[in-house]
């Protein structure tokens, strides 16, 4: 128009139009492709803040003047906008599959520690068992004997039955504080498993391939308890297998992950 002042900025609607057939054919299938689309949406970005701030500088000089800029600045944006907004759409289609592959593997992992702790827990439950049974036994047949002792009529019989008895007695005592140390000491094994399932928790935001490392070194430490039955211990034998296959497994499978 006549007497229209001209506006001058950095970048014109053509080279706008240049950088849309420019970016139009990036895609995000690979991580050149992923970092290409983030360097276009920072470069339309920063031409957008070049243009505001040009925009500005000319509206400066008097309000008529600055609604042609404001037009003009209007209209550059917007083409920069309908190039960003598909750009960031790309990214954004990357970003949401990263965060969900992460969040799988994080509920993955939980599910991993769980069922570990809830073997623990059941095998324990079943040694409580077991030995709560064997002190049944033992009590009967402490009582089994007295009553033998009561009705034996023969004077040096009846001493001697009491003298073994005394004997046997003093056994299962000793057999009994024993079995009752022991489950002493487990209570205090599944009290330090209790703080190491707390501490895995805590450590559940470390790489998947660390903690499985770190468990399975915390599977072959474990400390059995020191027994003197030959029963006992081939039940805690086949546990400690089960444990240390389970080590086994989780190395290995970390070594090919």
């Amino acid at each position: 128009m006549a007497g229209e002042i001209a506006v001058k900025y950095e970048i014109t609607p053509e080279q706008i139009e240049a950088k849309r057939e420019q970016y139009a054919a990036l895609t995000v299938d690979t991580p050149a492709g992923y970092e290409a689309v983030r360097v276009a949406i920072g470069d339309c970005r920063a031409t957008w803040v070049a243009v505001e701030k040009r925009r500005v500088e000319l509206k400066a000089d008097a309000l008529s003047y600055g609604r042609r800029v404001d037009s003009v600045a209007k209209q550059l944006t917007g083409l920069l906008e309908s190039i960003e907004e598909p750009l960031k759409l790309l990214k954004s289609t990357v970003d949401e599959e990263r965060e969900r592959v992460r969040a799988e593997k994080e509920a993955a992992n939980r599910r991993q520690i769980e069922e570990a702790l809830q073997k623990q827990r059941e095998e324990k439950e079943a040694q409580e068992r077991a030995a709560r049974e064997a002190l049944r036994v033992e009590r009967e047949a402490i009582e089994a004997g007295r009553i033998r002792l009561a009705v034996e009529k023969d004077a040096a019989q009846r001493a001697e039955f009491e003298r073994q008895a005394r004997v046997k007695a003093e056994a299962e005592a000793r057999e009994l504080a024993r079995l009752e140390a022991i489950m002493a000491e487990e209570e205090r094994v599944a009290a330090a498993e209790r703080a190491e399932a707390n501490r895995l928790r805590l450590e559940a935001l470390k790489p998947d391939k660390e903690k499985i490392l770190a468990f399975a070194a915390t599977l072959r430490n474990l400390s059995p308890p020191k027994l003197s039955t030959v029963v006992a211990g081939l039940a805690l034998s086949s546990a400690l297998a089960l444990v240390g296959d389970a080590a086994d497994y989780l190395k290995e499978w970390a070594a090919d992950a």
